[in-house]
């Protein structure tokens, strides 16, 4: 009998889809038989089918936004009223596909818990937790939000070494390494004086992204310096020669001496994957991107910088630091030493769930 796996994916950046899809190739390689849906909204949808580091190649999953119409988009206080959550909910509610789901795994939303018994939580930090400006519809949400959590206790698998002590203290986490593969060091190529630029799904600080390109491709014009695709079609015409845009597969990521970016859990999990440095930038607006640029820089797998820090302070450290091979190596060391492996015992997890 064919077992049916959903995931309801929250749209916000590109990471939480990049998790997911780690865990289903790992579930598929097991050769068990399932049948995968995975719900998020159109325009990731359309972004999956154009990303080479996304795609699974497999026709046992199936992609559907006919339940996302009215997520919650928790980065956009004015979306966030009660009377869309409500639609949301009668959404999830209603979708043919989920009731009828053996089990479904939502990757950091909390509703579909409220709704479906069979759910657990992905993900490693809760919305409600990170400190957003929230209007009172929306704080009214995040509170029932929070006492449910605090109330059930749910499963959550999470990244051991970057979950928020929320997650920790009101949920059953189930701690997992790092959801990449180390490649081997064979494989690893030397560098060859190239930098990636990127901010993710979000265009939350692209200003602060744009001032830092400019700057660095003028001080560092022997090297290459790659961007995200955002951060190119924003560049346009005013580029330097030595701006190029990345295309995010492995040989592009195994040229790489540093990668500088906003510090979600998705790049981040290439820097432990392609042990590449990585130098990010917190926000004091968003707990979790604190939390995270605060763990990068207790880890020693990267250096972190505050955002109102002089723009020309952080790249003459990035200039410093990709020049010093005392620096450099011990941030190396440190990311070869993270344990890895996560999206498999994530798999194994859910098969035995399941049965």
């Amino acid at each position: 009998m064919k077992r049916k796996i959903a995931f309801v994916v929250c749209s916000n950046g590109y990471g939480h889809l990049k998790r997911d899809v780690a865990i289903i190739s790992a579930l598929l390689s097991r050769n068990e038989s399932f049948e995968i849906d995975i719900f998020c909204n159109k325009k990731l949808i359309e972004f999956v089918y154009n990303a080479n580091n996304f795609k699974l190649g497999s026709k046992k999953i199936r992609y559907h936004h006919d339940a996302t119409n009215n997520e919650i988009n928790w980065l956009d206080e004015k979306q966030i009223t009660i009377s869309k959550y409500n639609k949301w909910y009668y959404e999830l509610e209603t979708n043919s596909i989920l009731n009828n789901a053996d089990l479904i795994l939502s990757d950091n939303h909390v509703l579909p818990l409220r709704i479906f018994k069979n759910s657990i939580l992905i993900g490693s930090f809760l919305w409600y937790d990170l400190n957003l400006p929230f209007g009172s519809e929306a704080q009214k949400i995040v509170n029932e939000e929070r006492d449910f959590i605090r109330k059930r206790m749910p499963d959550m698998v999470c990244l051991e070494v970057m979950a928020m002590p929320e997650i920790i203290n009101y949920t059953n986490p189930i701690k997992i390494p790092w959801y990449c593969n180390k490649l081997p060091k064979s494989s690893l190529q030397n560098s060859r004086k190239a930098i990636l630029v990127t901010g993710g799904g979000t265009s939350l600080i692209t200003n602060l992204f744009l001032k830092y390109i400019k700057l660095i491709s003028m001080l560092m014009s022997e090297w290459d310096i790659f961007v995200d695709s955002k951060l190119d079609y924003e560049i346009g015409k005013s580029r330097c020669q030595n701006v190029k845009l990345f295309k995010f597969n492995d040989e592009e990521f195994l040229r790489l001496n540093a990668i500088v970016c906003r510090p979600g859990l998705g790049i981040l999990n290439d820097c432990v994957k392609y042990c590449i440095p990585s130098i990010v930038f917190d926000d004091v607006n968003n707990n979790e991107i604190n939390h995270n640029s605060k763990r990068v820089k207790e880890l020693g797998i990267g250096i972190s910088f505050q955002q109102d820090i002089p723009i020309n302070i952080i790249v003459n450290e990035t200039v410093a630091l990709v020049n010093d091979d005392i620096r450099i190596n011990k941030i190396k060391l440190n990311l070869e030493n993270q344990d890895t492996g996560g999206a498999q015992l994530c798999a194994d997890y859910i098969i035995n769930l399941i049965k």
